[in-house]
């Protein structure tokens, strides 16, 4: 059948495919085909052909990506998602030269064979690995991807991701570890990065700040650790990495934000801290000068972080504090600081479930103080 329809459309596309067996012959000349439930597929077969570039089957019962997919050289996109993979094996991965894209998300897979670098040059770019079985990672084993820009692990059962050998992935650009898994540390020291990074580690259990060497990874672009269980954070820390443009710990444990010693990172524009235990935050030695947003809802400060403003962290930042026991002294203390719109009310302070907006740029003041609740 599909021989008959390949001869018609250079794109086939079904929602239910009900046979045992899938054969790409030589005669096919579709250059993309998709089964969207192939429940009872287990068998794949394929002979040399030219035309296929894209083969993504989802819902099936294929247990394993078999060695005859190098008959089909010019293949750009492989997706077996929601089947019974166990291993994922890089040589075989590696014997289409011209894929670009891998996806194999929600499989079974614990255990990803490497692939030998001389026998590798591959473009691949990127891998999705998200809702497998990986416990761990050790990055050594895509090493011959070079031309890696992605690489998702989503929803695994992971509690590390290490680096055992000198790597570098010089295009990659953006590692998703999370939300979904377990790790409580990363291990990149033997891993060279250069390109502008995003490191992505929301939701797992790392309760200090990952050691990221600045000369390992010198691209560094941004911080994603929503969701873990840090108690402090020292923004020096990531005093060498000039590329960072936000940082994200909301949904931690921290009861301490600062920096220890000064550090300017001229590009940062976000710091979301909310949901945390954080009683006052001390931006003392921060240089940030293009921060617009500080993120402080959900904490526990009493007292309008007017310092933040005053003392020169960011020229002008929207600041917000929803859902913070703010003292009607500080409030009205700094009501020159504060915007309260007339057409709703913006700027409403309590331990419940209003909000406050400070913009700290120091032009408007405050219109309306009937609007702004506080604790006393």
């Amino acid at each position: 059948m599909l021989e008959a329809t390949s001869s018609l459309f250079e794109e086939i596309n079904l929602q239910q495919y009900h046979e045992y067996g899938l054969a790409i012959t030589n005669r096919m000349t579709s250059e993309s085909i998709k089964l969207h439930s192939a429940p009872m597929l287990t068998h794949l077969q394929f002979v040399p052909n030219r035309h296929l570039r894209t083969l993504y089957i989802v819902n099936s019962a294929v247990g394993r990506i078999p060695e005859t997919i190098a008959n089909l050289p010019n293949l750009q996109t492989l997706g077996i998602e929601k089947a019974y993979i166990r291993v994922l094996d890089l040589g075989v991965v590696c014997a289409l030269r011209k894929l670009k894209t891998l996806q194999v998300n929600k499989n079974r897979i614990s255990l990803v064979l490497p692939a030998h670098g001389s026998s590798c040059d591959s473009p691949l770019r990127d891998i999705f690995l998200d809702d497998n079985h990986l416990t761990t990672l050790d990055m050594t084993v895509l090493a011959p991807f070079v031309a890696m820009d992605r690489l998702f692990l989503k929803n695994n059962r992971m509690k590390s991701i290490v680096c055992s050998n000198a790597t570098s992935f010089p295009l990659l650009t953006l590692i998703v570890l999370g939300p979904g898994n377990n790790v409580s540390w990363i291990d990149f020291e033997q891993l060279y990065l250069p390109a502008s990074l995003t490191l992505d580690l929301k939701n797992n259990h790392i309760k200090r700040l990952p050691l990221l060497n600045h000369n390992k990874i010198p691209g560094l672009a941004r911080v994603m650790l929503d969701g873990n269980q840090l108690s402090t954070v020292d923004l020096a820390q990531f005093h060498s990495h000039q590329y960072v443009d936000a940082f994200h710990f909301s949904h931690n444990q921290l009861y301490s934000a600062s920096c220890r010693q000064y550090v300017r990172l001229p590009l940062v524009a976000c710091l979301d801290l909310s949901a945390n235990m954080l009683e006052t935050i001390s931006l003392e030695n921060c240089n940030f000068p293009n921060l617009t947003a500080i993120a402080l809802n959900k904490n526990r400060i009493q007292y309008v972080p007017a310092d933040i403003y005053i003392g020169g962290v960011a020229p002008s930042c929207m600041i917000s504090i929803r859902k913070n026991p703010i003292r009607c002294a500080s409030l009205q203390k700094h009501a020159k600081l504060l915007i309260i719109p007339t057409y709703r009310p913006k700027l409403l302070v309590t331990t419940a479930a209003r909000c406050v907006d400070a913009n700290f740029t120091g032009q408007v003041e405050m219109i309306k103080p009937n609007y702004a609740c506080c604790v006393e």
